[in-house]
C-alpha cells in the first residue's frame, strides 16, 4: 500500500514530528529493503498472536506497524524526489559555518597561549562552548571578542591584530543572517528528509519491540525465530564469510 503524505493521520504526524533531531536513528541499510524486511516481520507476527498476546504484543501492535511502514515509505518516496536539489542556501551556510568554526578554534588556540599565566582570563576561554550549531557559534564569537577586548594587555603582549576582533564581530553577524536564510529557505527535500528520518525512528522503535518479543517467546523455537531476524544483515554475514573463505583457499591458507 503507497499511502500519500496528505493521508497521514494528523495524530500520527505529530507523535512522528514530535521526535527530538537529537534521538533521531539513521538507517543502517537501504530504507526499501528495511521496509519490506518490517513488513514481513508484520505477517510473520500477525501468525504468532496468540502467543504473542501472554507478553503483551497484541493486534493493535501489527496494525500501527504496517501505519509506520506507510509513513514511512511516503516520505521516503517523497525524499527521493526531491534528493538532487542543491540550493545555493544551503552551500553558503555550510561556507559561513567552516569560516565561524575556523575562526572560532584559532582565536582559541591564541587566547590559550596569551592567557596561559592567567588563571581568570584561561578559564573564560576554557568555558567557552564548543558546539557546532548555529546559536553556540554565534554567541562563542561574540564573547571572543568580548574576552579579547577586557584582556587587552596581555594579547598586546603577543602582537595581537586587534582588527582580527572587528572581523570575528562581523562574521558573528553574518553567520547568524546565513543561518537565519538557510532555515527560512530551508528546502522541501531537507524538511521531507528529516520527516522520513524521525518515521523511520519511529517505526524502528516499535519493531524492534515486537522483535524482540518473538525472539523472547521463540527463543527455543528456531523455526519461528528465523521471522523476527532481519534477513538482510544474515545475508550479508554469509555474503562475506562466503567472500573470506574463498580469498583464504585462493591463497592457500586454509580450506573447507
Amino acid at each position: 500500500m503507497n499511502t500519500n503524505i496528505r493521508d497521514i493521520r494528523p495524530k500520527l504526524l505529530t507523535k512522528i514530528k514530535n521526535i527530538a533531531l537529537e534521538d533521531i536513528i539513521l538507517p543502517t541499510i537501504p530504507v526499501a529493503i528495511y521496509l519490506q524486511e518490517i513488513e514481513n516481520l508484520a505477517v510473520w507476527a500477525a501468525d504468532d498472536l496468540n502467543a504473542l498476546n501472554n507478553i503483551g504484543v497484541n493486534a493493535k501492535h501489527i496494525e500501527d506497524l504496517k501505519e509506520l511502514i506507510d509513513a514511512c515509505r511516503s516520505f521516503q518516496t517523497e525524499w527521493l524526489k526531491l534528493k538532487m536539489i542543491k540550493p545555493t542556501v544551503q552551500k553558503e551556510w555550510q561556507e559561513v559555518k567552516l569560516e565561524a568554526m575556523a575562526t572560532r578554534n584559532t582565536l582559541i588556540f591564541t587566547y590559550r597561549y596569551a592567557f596561559r599565566n592567567n588563571d581568570r582570563a584561561l578559564n573564560e576561554v576554557k568555558n567557552l562552548n564548543k558546539k557546532n550549531t548555529a546559536i553556540e557559534l554565534v554567541a562563542t564569537l561574540i564573547n571572543l571578542c568580548r574576552i579579547g577586548k577586557k584582556y587587552r594587555d596581555l594579547l598586546e603582549n603577543i602582537s595581537f591584530d586587534f582588527s582580527q576582533l572587528e572581523t570575528t564581530e562581523k562574521l558573528a553577524k553574518k553567520t547568524q543572517l546565513t543561518h537565519s536564510e538557510y532555515i527560512a529557505d530551508t528546502p522541501e527535500k531537507d524538511k521531507i528528509k528529516i520527516l522520513r528520518d524521525q518515521s523511520y525512528t519511529y517505526l524502528k522503535h516499535s519493531a524492534d519491540e515486537i522483535k524482540s518479543a518473538g525472539k523472547f517467546i521463540f527463543s527455543k523455537n528456531k523455526a519461528r525465530l528465523e521471522g523476527y531476524e532481519i534477513a538482510y544483515y544474515k545475508k550479508k554475514k554469509a555474503h562475506l564469510k562466503t567472500n573470506d573463505d574463498t580469498i583464504a583457499n585462493e591463497d592457500g591458507n586454509f580450506t573447507n
